[in-house]
Formats: structure tokens, sequence, C-alpha cells
């Protein structure tokens, strides 16, 4: 148990999404979908504000070659980066999904791969993607954002 705590606490993945954001001067959301929804609500965001969020982390234990023990745990996070484009909450329907894709999707999941392969490096990670979904208008303020379920290996 002591163990695995141990590998849990090794590496403060939350915290090292927190860091990278604050670095950048990016506003950082930590909890479920509904909980950042709220909280974004009370927040102003400026136009081209870049904002991170991050959920549903998950801690697995690795079994190692010896029986009953473990050599290291598998961690798996939701990450969502947006961008405030529009000065109103509501949202513009008048453009398509391509258009969104052509004019800012691509650049999130750009921005998104990025900043974990910057992540993944600077701590020794082994990171890998799984599907990324463009998320339009999200959340109270009409913010779209890229999202990519990451599984991390230390």
């Amino acid at each position: 148990k002591e163990l695995i705590m141990a590998m849990i606490n090794k590496y403060d993945i939350p915290g090292l999404f927190r860091d990278y954001a604050t670095e950048k001067e990016w506003k950082y959301y930590y909890g479920s979908d509904e909980y950042m929804s709220a909280m974004s609500a009370s927040d102003t965001f400026d136009v081209d504000e870049l904002i991170l969020s991050c959920s549903d982390w998950r801690v697995t234990p690795r079994a190692s070659a010896q029986y009953g023990s473990y050599d290291d745990v598998t961690h798996t996070v939701t990450l969502m980066i947006g961008r405030k484009f529009e000065e109103t909450t509501m949202a513009s329907l008048d453009e398509t999904m391509i258009q969104k894709h052509d004019r800012r999707m691509g650049e999130l999941c750009e921005l998104l791969v990025n900043m974990v392969d910057d992540i993944s490096c600077t701590n020794n990670l082994s990171i890998s993607f799984s599907a990324g979904v463009p998320l339009p208008n999200m959340w109270a303020n009409n913010i779209d954002f890229f999202m990519f379920p990451i599984t991390i290996e230390a």
C-alpha cells in the first residue's frame, strides 16, 4: 500500500499541467466537466485567452514480474485546451464545423500536442494519445476546446 502511494505521488500529474499553464499565463481548471463549467461561469475571459483543463485523472498500479508487487503506475487523464474566440457567450451558428476546424480547431490540437510533448521531454515521461475530439462552444462561456485523453508511463 505504501509503495503504491509513493508511486502515485512520484508525479503530481494535475500539478504538472497546472504549472505549465501558469508558466504560459493560461487559465487552468481541474475537476469534472460540470465543476469546471460552473467555476468558469464566474470567470471572465479575454478574446484569444487560452484555457487548459485537466479531468478524469486515474492511476493504475502496474504489477511487476514478482508476484504481489508493483513496479510503477500508469496515469490516464483527459486534457482540453481551449480559447475564447467570440466576445459574447452566445454561440454563432453561422459557422460550419469545417470552418471551425480551418479557423481554430487545428491550431488548438497542435497547441495541445506541443504542450504534451514539452511536458513529456521535461519530465522524462512516455505519453501516448487516444482519439482527439474538437469540442466547440463549451461551458457557459462559449469556449472552443480540443480534447485528448492521454496515458502517461513514468
